[in-house]
């Protein structure tokens, strides 16, 4: 990695300062904070957990404060370094006129050293700012920046068309962090609710030449957001009956620039009180992954992506998500084991360009992925929440091990994090530079 052109100071001072103006606050906290304002009825949820309650103020926010210790990979030098992180989240949700009402979210983060991948200490994102309308019972309108979710997975979600350039900023490999705290799209959305069913429709501009990220702190990041011309349309039957209650439907038809229409489907089922099946598929004609990294031309082939697997939750709220994810886009692990040899005879162009690409689309580097994820609230204790992850790819045998303990409380959330990954250098998990992590966090809601 880089050293950072600007350097700050260290943070370790500042960091010690929030925490003691932090003990000081008195003011009540929200419940959640960091969840997305937008409920959109007319699109499948997503496994991000809803506040708790509405919040009794136009606005709320949250500051982090975080310390720990990375061990570097090998083949960034080795050794271990100390990590501090101070971030600031606000939200907005306020009336404009009778029916319609202002969204804004923002969040900045303060990494001492600089995020991997990234040159600058400070990124500010702008993750939503629109204005939304109620345009009459059934049908509301939304013109701005707008996160806009989709898909039933927890981890790959092929049929989330929009979370390519939306990673601005990673505090945690937490799928549920990652889709919280992304950055939106500039669009217009309308979302109509009927007896027969839930119909979205939404636009989204090209607004920049450049599709490249910006890491400059205070960047709109248009080139990641808004790249090029989107337009979708969802539909989300109602099936009636019984079925209701036991089996959610969405289909989905993406058209954009330099591409061929891509068709999704999501589906969730009720098997039993205690297990939930789900998939979500996504099709359509394209060029490989790693031609579009590498920009060479190719024909286009059909390339369907899938991600299906199952929940199941005991009956102390213990819940266990099995998930295996496939993409024909992405290369075979013969053309994987190429490229990594290409890389690693000196030639590692290709290679880095292909992880550049795969990192900001959030697309799976080879074919398969398969992942556990779990949750436990009050887990041995009253607000005491464990959550664990374990990604492992087939294609070359790489791991990656997440576990984070929260407790929550009415004002202070205090977490423990640690990350491992294993694999050889250039495979897909075992490349990350920093090989182990371990975070100590404490947040302040108000």
């Amino acid at each position: 990695m880089r050293p950072p052109r600007n350097p700050l100071p260290p943070l370790r001072a500042l960091l010690l300062a929030a925490l003691a103006a932090l003990a000081g606050w008195g003011s009540a906290a929200t419940a959640q904070a960091g969840a997305p304002s937008d409920l959109d009825a007319l699109q499948l949820a997503d496994r991000t957990p809803a506040p708790a309650a509405a919040p009794a103020r136009d606005w709320q926010g949250h500051v982090e404060a975080a310390a720990g210790q990375a061990r570097r990979a090998t083949w960034a030098g080795g050794g271990t370094l100390g990590t501090q992180r101070l971030s600031l989240a606000l939200q907005l949700d306020t009336a404009l006129a009778p029916g319609w009402r202002f969204v804004a979210a923002n969040r900045l983060d303060l990494d001492w050293p600089a995020q991997p991948g990234k040159e600058q200490h400070a990124l500010h994102t702008l993750q939503e700012a629109y204005a939304s309308g109620q345009i009459d019972a059934a049908q509301t309108l939304d013109l701005g920046r707008v996160r806009a979710h989709f898909g039933v997975a927890t981890g790959y979600n092929p049929t989330d068309v929009f979370r390519g350039g939306s990673l601005r900023s990673q505090a945690s490999a937490d799928p549920n962090s990652l889709k919280r705290n992304r950055q939106g799209a500039v669009m217009l959305r309308s979302r109509h609710l009927s007896e027969a069913g839930a119909l979205t429709w939404l636009v989204s501009p090209r607004l920049s030449a450049d599709s490249q990220p910006s890491d400059a702190p205070f960047s709109l990041d248009t080139g990641a957001s808004n790249a090029r011309h989107r337009a979708l349309l969802a539909w989300s039957p109602n099936l009636g009956g019984a079925w209701t209650e036991r089996l959610n439907v969405q289909t989905l038809l993406l058209a954009q620039e330099g591409q061929a229409p891509q068709a999704g489907l999501n589906l969730s089922a009720l098997l039993g009180e205690a297990t939930t099946a789900f998939a979500e598929w996504t099709g359509g004609h394209s060029r490989s992954q790693l031609a579009q990294a590498l920009g060479t031309p190719q024909e286009t082939h059909f390339h369907p992506r899938l991600s299906s697997g199952f929940t199941w939750t005991s009956s102390r709220r213990l819940s266990v998500t099995l998930e295996i994810a496939h993409n024909r886009a992405a290369p075979t692990a013969t053309a994987w084991q190429a490229l990594q040899t290409g890389a690693g005879l000196g030639s590692p162009l290709a290679y880095t360009l292909y992880r550049q690409w795969v990192s900001n689309a959030q697309e799976l580097t080879t074919r398969r992925l398969w992942a556990v994820y779990a949750s436990w609230p009050d887990a041995w204790a009253q607000h005491l929440d464990l959550s664990a992850m374990l990604r492992v790819n087939p294609d070359d045998h790489s791991r990656l091990h997440w576990l984070e303990l929260r407790q929550h409380g009415e004002r202070f959330d205090v977490a423990l994090q640690w990350q491992h990954t294993s694999g050889t250098p250039l495979s897909d998990l075992g490349a990350a530079a920093r090989s182990g992590v371990w975070q100590l966090s404490l947040r302040r809601w108000f």
